[in-house]
């Protein structure tokens, strides 16, 4: 998954600062151009992992996932905020601790 977003984002307007991993989600941590919008970001992340996360590990994922979740990876909705006043080393760490 980590080289699936670091993969996206190379074909984007976004990168990947640091990705942090909980039990049932992901934290990702990006600095985007402002000529994309959030929304964008979210939706070419979740559109373009989900095709190819089945295409390279659909044996793996359909263990997990069957029925109406077949071919679907992400839930509908997301955070997001931006950095403000904080250091990237300070997001960084909150991540970290958020798994």
């Amino acid at each position: 998954l980590t080289k699936c977003f670091e993969g996206i984002a190379s074909r984007s307007r976004f990168s990947v600062l640091y990705i942090g991993y909980g039990d049932d989600h992901v934290h990702l941590f990006l600095r985007s151009s402002p000529s994309i919008s959030v929304t964008e970001i979210v939706r070419r992340i979740k559109q373009i992992s989900t095709v190819e996360m089945w295409r390279d590990h659909g044996d793996m994922l359909s263990r997990f996932y069957w029925g109406n979740r077949r071919g679907k990876l992400w839930s509908g909705g997301y955070f997001c905020t931006t950095v403000g006043d904080a250091s990237e080393k300070t997001v960084i760490e909150y991540i970290k601790k958020q798994g």
